[in-house]
């Protein structure tokens, strides 16, 4: 037998939930009262050690990758807009209830729309009782994504170019280094590519069916 095109995905992913959550959005989007914004929200954790992917290597020559020798992470919350492309994060020691209230903080900080509809998956730094006490007087809403979603976060594709461009077939010294990569890349690198973005981040989501494979058990 011969497979192509196989695709991973969770086994508690429920696509009609994903169907009616793409059909809130775009409800969402094309009724948006002026002076609203949209944005996706995600968490991102860069990893400081090695990770070779795939390239274009001469035939008969070997290409070596250096490991780390330590692993650290960085932690960032971030939000994207598609309408503009805008994008804000925020760095964080790690990515709990606090650090998600210290983010809608900024964000809110950051915008003047009249309401910031803010959609996010439904881990517990997101769902709990310091955010939802926080977003009782916000110009936050929140709209959470069907679980196991990622595929329905633009966001994600974001993070999908940091690691192409800082961490994917490299391997920094020294982990300050890394991190000064890291920073650059939303710092200063971010806006210098922002019509590769907009060509690479849409909200064309990926509708996933189910045609799970059958394996003979013997």
């Amino acid at each position: 037998m011969f497979i192509k095109n196989q695709l991973k995905f969770s086994g508690k992913l429920d696509p009609e939930k994903q169907e009616a959550f793409i059909e809130a959005y775009e409800q969402l989007k094309n009724a948006l009262p002026e002076g609203e914004e949209i944005y996706f929200m995600d968490a991102v954790h860069p990893e400081f050690q090695s990770k070779a992917v795939c390239g274009w290597i001469k035939a008969g020559e070997v290409k070596t990758l250096p490991t780390t020798s330590a692993q650290y992470r960085m932690h960032f919350i971030g939000a994207l807009s598609l309408k503009e492309m805008n994008v804000f994060t925020q760095e964080c020691e790690t990515v709990d209830a606090e650090s998600v209230v210290a983010f809608f903080t900024f964000l809110e900080a950051s915008s003047n729309a009249t309401t910031i509809h803010v959609i996010c998956d439904n881990g517990r730094s997101n769902k709990n009782k310091k955010v939802e006490e926080y977003l009782k007087t916000s110009r936050i809403k929140i709209h959470y994504l069907p679980p196991y979603s990622p595929n329905l976060n633009p966001i994600e594709r974001l993070w999908k170019v940091l690691r192409e461009k800082k961490t994917y077939n490299k391997c920094y010294e020294k982990f300050i280094d890394f991190k000064t990569e890291i920073r650059k890349f939303f710092l200063e690198d971010i806006p210098k590519i922002k019509n590769e973005l907009v060509t690479r981040i849409t909200d064309n989501f990926q509708r996933i069916q189910l045609n799970t494979i059958k394996l003979a058990i013997t």
